[in-house]
């Protein structure tokens, strides 16, 4: 799964990101790193000033990374301003339903009650150096630009009126997604017992929906009782031979009595070989919330 973080400057861009890598343990790459990279080392004539043509330069290299990272079933998140407002078009419906997107705003109301707070914070996860260039003029003028740009391109922007930590915590908890499953009263009473932390499942377009983070809600289908776990790592495999091979089959429902006679056959009884051999499997590790 990739997480797209963008907004103008001093928004928390940058410490939400590493929020999310401290918490989800997601790498982040910081399109301002790349910027400054390319231009160090004299691949560009471009400056850091040269916004417009610094998201032409950099975009079309960052949009392929992304899909890379998708193909190989890799977590990701990337941070900076240099994200075009309608980047969805560089991206089949197969990409792009593996990227969650967040941008961030601040309000003129928010800039004019709190320009102090937010320049003393400029430097909370790295070090800006002498920002005399950001006045609150300069602040709004940027926020209003990339707001109204995200909007026009119809995408939903995260605006900071008041208060600061509340709206991003908010934010954060809209990039994941609960996700809805059914489970035989066996398997569901060994995952509220803390015995059963593997579910397999077939990794079809559903289930490629999934990322790290993300709930789902299981429903024991006999009692109609439910319980919500959390996302903490998907292992994808081309077949459940694989997986079988990979993971420790005690934590994917079996006991101590029948493990010794576990194989990869037993799941045909819920998808077919060749749903299997099409669309691959996944295992995915949780934890109850």
């Amino acid at each position: 799964m990739i997480i797209l973080i963008t907004g103008a400057s001093h928004t928390g861009k940058t410490v939400l990101s590493q929020h999310l890598l401290e918490n989800y343990h997601f790498p982040y790459l910081s399109i301002d790193h790349l910027k400054m990279g390319l231009i160090r080392s004299g691949n560009t004539n471009l400056t850091p000033e040269d916004d417009d043509e610094l998201t032409e330069y950099l975009w079309p290299i960052v949009r392929e990374m992304i899909k890379t990272a998708i193909e190989n079933c890799q977590n990701l998140i990337v941070e900076g301003c240099y994200i075009p407002f309608d980047w969805r078009k560089d991206f089949t419906e197969e990409y792009a339903s593996q990227i969650r997107f967040v941008c961030l705003g601040l309000s003129d109301a928010y800039i004019d009650a709190h320009f102090a707070d937010i320049t003393a914070h400029g430097s909370d996860v790295e070090s800006r150096g002498e920002d005399s260039d950001c006045t609150a003029p300069w602040l709004k003028e940027a926020n209003r630009a990339t707001i109204e740009g995200f909007r026009r391109a119809g995408e939903s922007v995260t605006v900071v009126e008041d208060d600061y930590a509340k709206t991003i915590a908010e934010a954060e908890e809209r990039l994941f997604i609960t996700h809805f499953m059914q489970l035989q009263s066996e398997p569901f009473a060994m995952i509220k017992a803390g015995i059963k932390t593997i579910e397999l499942r077939l990794y079809d377009e559903k289930r490629r929906k999934i990322g790290v983070g993300d709930r789902i809600e299981f429903t024991d289908t006999e009692t109609g009782e439910r319980m919500t776990v959390r996302v903490l790592r998907l292992s994808v495999f081309d077949s459940f031979a694989e997986l079988y091979q990979k993971l420790p089959l005690l934590a994917c429902g079996y006991t101590e009595e029948d493990v010794a006679t576990a194989a990869p056959e037993d799941m045909d009884s819920y998808y077919t070989p060749e749903e299997q051999q099409k669309y691959g499997v996944v295992g995915i590790t949780i934890a109850l919330v």
